[in-house]
């Protein structure tokens, strides 16, 4: 019954909530853990088995992962009709770090310091321009192809979420990525 299920919640998150991959196989997991751990199939578990699996827990944002693939696996199930009671548990509070930058000056100087005689300098002369001045993902940068930027305008394709997106780019970062490529 389990496998089932899950083929069945896996197709959910793939087609209705377009999740990325990692996170779906991360979901999965996490369900299947509950699952080894109380000895039960999904569709006999309560909130008691799920607190219990959850007190195992210490790291906060582990605990959140693990409560956002219970609940979205619960919300599933009780909009498909396979549970009739529906379980949430709220997520803990967690403070928000702010994400780490590094600032205009110490780009300009680590720009500065790299060789561009070679190949190499070029390449990475480019890529950190290109990173800065277009604010994208390194994984998105990675999936960049030369027809994704057109008239100073770059189309990612494979942003975050499976979701497209059209952002400004910087003519400097354009130069270095033409010069790069000759």
């Amino acid at each position: 019954m389990n496998n089932n299920l899950l083929e069945a919640f896996e197709e959910y998150l793939v087609v209705t909530k377009a999740l990325d991959i990692l996170t779906i196989s991360s979901y999965l997991s996490d369900l299947r853990q509950l699952c080894e751990m109380t000895d039960k199939t999904l569709t006999k578990l309560d909130t008691t088995d799920v607190l219990k699996f959850l007190a195992t827990f210490d790291n906060k944002r582990t605990l959140n992962r693990k409560l956002s693939s219970i609940n979205a696996f619960f919300h599933f199930c009780h909009t498909q009709d396979f549970r009739h009671e529906k379980i949430k548990i709220p997520m803990t509070k967690v403070p928000k770090n702010l994400p780490k930058y590094v600032n205009n000056t110490e780009i300009l100087q680590g720009l500065e310091s790299i060789d561009r005689s070679n190949v190499m300098g070029l390449r990475d002369y480019a890529l950190i321009l290109f990173l800065y001045a277009s604010g994208c993902r390194i994984s998105e940068a990675l999936c960049t192809q030369r027809a994704d930027i057109v008239e100073g305008w770059l189309k990612i394709r494979f942003a975050k979420g499976e979701k497209e997106r059209v952002i400004p780019l910087a003519p400097m970062a354009t130069e270095a990525l033409e010069v790069y490529m000759q």
